[in-house]
């Protein structure tokens, strides 16, 4: 997202949710509690590409689950959405893919990180009334959301 001193794009900042790893029924965490860092790193991840995701990427790096090691397995949505691949490979999960995929089990660790659901416009354009009707359905929705996603949440 562009920053919010941005010249030429106005960024709305709409909700957040963590991102967590996740893992199937039959996985050696599924069920642990309290797990650590190194309780994950010991389990391959979907590697998340950096020129698409670049401070997803460093962030992963930073925290020992990204790497030059474990570059031969690049995230890719065909293979990994709402999968462990082979049982062992961990998976990203967020509320929305949770939700989606009841086979997965997220795993009892901290986020990984925060992301969030943003508007972005021109700059010149976020007083449009167009532009403040589609923010106030997005919201709405996102809303509507909470009840379901009780990690979901809504800023504005």
């Amino acid at each position: 997202c562009p920053p919010q001193d941005d010249p030429e794009l106005f960024r709305f900042d709409l909700a957040r949710y963590p991102l967590w790893l996740a893992a199937g029924a039959g996985h050696p965490l599924t069920g642990e509690r309290h797990l650590s860092l190194d309780d994950l790193r010991r389990f391959p991840v979907p590697q998340v590409p950096s020129p698409l995701f670049p401070n997803t990427s460093r962030h992963f790096a930073a925290l020992g689950l990204a790497g030059p090691a474990l570059r031969a397995r690049c995230y890719d949505p065909a293979d990994w959405e709402g999968r462990t691949g082979d049982g062992v490979t961990l998976a990203y999960a967020t509320p929305f893919n949770l939700a989606c995929h009841p086979e997965l089990h997220q795993l009892d660790s901290e986020p990984l990180l925060i992301n969030g659901v943003s508007l972005v416009v021109q700059r010149d354009h976020r007083d449009q009334p167009a532009i403040q009707a589609l923010r106030e359905q997005l919201l709405r929705r996102l809303e509507a959301l909470q009840c379901r996603l009780p990690t979901l949440e809504r800023l504005a």
